[in-house]
């Protein structure tokens, strides 16, 4: 089944939206000057998402991290109670990784588990800062949430992160009947850059012949590298996140070999699988703003072509990262719109 809401009306408009296709038949790049995106940003945005741009070529990159950290921890306060860290073993000859364990604070059992992988285009961000965010999302929704953390790029190249994200998914599935799961859904969930390592998970399981998770949702999806090639610095406009800034992330990821020879499995861009069949549900929620809006509506439009069950939602005038504005209404319509979709899954099993 897919259901693919809100996007012919909401389809950035030809003014907004120059788009050049690459000569290999690549992405298409785009361009939208800073002025356009501020003329259809969500007002209710605007005081929260518009800041100065980061120059990821020049930046102090650690500091950076550090001054990231901060920020998160200002915008979500720690819960009130401790958070339980379990140390994962990695897999084959990869290092031990961490997962964050927060549980609905209102006692009951858990409705399923959500592997929640962080945000922060492949080089900044880190699951103990968002502690307070995924308390929030445990009690909101009744799951537990185990946040996945993850090697960071230039540090460590791919496929560092996807491998530790393979490495927590392995053990959250390992102790589900520890856990108190078993008939229960388990779901990885990503944000930006941790939505491209989930959507790249569920192929890389399957390529291993493992298991899918019972689901996937992915809010602004980071899944095509050639995304913002090409782009002049005047024509890129986007809040939030840029093509400057997506290029910088993917190619700290990539290392100065570049890409895989061959991209067609999906496991280091989800949009140049060649094929998506067989491949957990999927709910996409993006910003009709974002910067990554054609590559979530085509990804959504493959997969349910291949046969997986897809929910599509856009947000009119929203922008990258505009679920942290918890009080605006296009961000309390995706909590009831993701809230919705984990229902439905656990009331399927």
């Amino acid at each position: 089944m897919a259901q693919i809401i809100g996007v012919g009306q909401n389809r950035r408009t030809p003014a907004a939206r120059r788009a050049t296709g690459r000569p290999d038949g690549g992405a298409m790049t785009h361009a939208m000057t800073r002025r356009e995106a501020l003329a259809r940003l969500d007002p209710e945005l605007a005081s929260s998402l518009v800041g100065p741009d980061v120059d990821f070529t020049t930046v102090d990159l650690p500091a950076y991290r550090a001054l990231a950290r901060a920020f998160q921890a200002q915008l979500y306060p720690a819960p009130d109670q401790p958070v339980e860290v379990v140390t994962c073993p990695g897999l084959d000859g990869q290092p031990a990784t961490q997962v964050r364990l927060l549980r609905p604070r209102d006692g009951k059992a858990p409705r399923g588990a959500l592997l929640f992988v962080h945000g922060g285009g492949l080089v900044v961000g880190d699951a103990a800062t968002l502690d307070g965010r995924n308390q929030q999302l445990a009690d909101d929704t009744g799951w537990l949430v185990a946040a996945a953390s993850y090697r960071l790029a230039p540090d460590h190249r791919w496929p560092g992160a996807l491998l530790d994200v393979a490495a927590a998914w392995r053990w959250l599935s390992a102790q589900r009947s520890g856990l108190g799961l078993s008939g229960l859904p388990l779901v990885v969930y990503g944000m930006s850059a941790g939505a491209g390592l989930a959507a790249a998970l569920c192929l890389w399981l399957r390529r291993e012949g493992l298991d899918q998770p019972d689901g996937q949702l992915l809010v602004y999806p980071m899944l095509d590298h050639r995304t913002g090639r090409g782009v002049p610095p005047e024509q890129d406009g986007w809040i939030g996140w840029t093509c400057a800034s997506n290029q910088f992330g993917w190619t700290s990821y990539a290392g100065p070999a570049g890409p895989p020879a061959d991209l067609t499995d999906g496991v280091f861009a989800p949009a140049l699988a060649a094929d998506l069949s067989g491949l957990a549900p999927a709910w996409i929620g993006v910003g009709t703003l974002d910067l990554f809006l054609d590559e979530c509506i085509a990804y959504a439009g493959r997969l349910a072509g291949d046969g997986v069950d897809t929910t599509l939602q856009t947000y009119p005038g929203a922008a990258h990262g505009f679920v942290r504005v918890t009080q605006a209404a296009c961000s309390r319509r995706f909590q009831a719109d993701t809230v919705a979709w984990l229902d439905r899954l656990h009331i399927g099993r």
